[in-house]
């Protein structure tokens, strides 16, 4: 096994190791744990990277001028 499989395996395992409270917190932990797992799945696709980054820097942009605006 490669070192990014085995590391993405030990994030997911965690993850889903994690204790909740409620039904509720079962529900987003298992949610957030699946959307990862989706995640995981697509990150080295050259096309979903490509995407993910321009998300990425239009987000980053987009906070650096709304706090650039907030600060005036």
């Amino acid at each position: 096994m490669d070192f990014r499989t085995k590391i993405k395996k030990q994030i997911a395992s965690q993850i889903f190791e994690i204790e909740t409270g409620n039904q509720e917190q079962e529900l987003e932990k298992n949610e957030l744990g699946l959307r990862l797992l989706k995640f995981f799945e697509y990150e080295q696709d050259s096309e979903f990277e490509q995407w993910f980054a321009n998300f990425c820097s239009k987000r980053k942009w987009k906070e650096e001028r709304e706090k650039n605006i907030n600060e005036r």
